[in-house]
């Protein structure tokens, strides 16, 4: 995975005790979790944010969020999962929606040219690791 702000590859960080988005829906009154994974980078723009990892992008308390927050792209680690099932959802529902009114069929072609642009990550997505 490559960090959004300066493309460089991140590094393996400290195991952190963070909330994840399935730990929100799942047990949204958790007091404690458990220590998971991160992968940080080196660049001023990302200074105490850190990414899981699927790729989801935190920010930290001591983080210049005004820095952060000036750009309104995703954050997401490039070349993770999260940004490529995020980019995946994008161009679907843009399809569903298409005032264009193509076929299932067409927009289905449509849909898969525009994700081959985007290619599924190489390592294997946490859920399918063996443990």
């Amino acid at each position: 995975m490559k960090c959004p702000f300066c493309k460089k590859t991140l590094i393996r960080g400290e195991d952190k005790e963070f909330e994840t988005l399935l730990d929100h829906v799942s047990n949204p009154n958790a007091i404690k979790y458990p220590p998971r994974e991160t992968f940080v980078c080196s660049c001023i723009i990302s200074h105490d944010c850190f990414w899981d990892i699927d790729g989801a992008f935190y920010i930290g308390s001591n983080a210049n969020v005004k820095l952060i927050l000036s750009d309104r792209h995703s954050h997401d680690a490039i070349g993770s999962w999260w940004r490529w099932a995020k980019i995946s959802d994008r161009v679907s529902s843009y399809l569903i929606t298409s005032p264009l009114n193509i076929s299932y069929k067409l927009s289905k072609k449509i849909g898969n040219l525009v994700r081959s642009l985007f290619p599924e990550p190489q390592y294997p997505h946490p859920s399918l690791r063996k443990i």
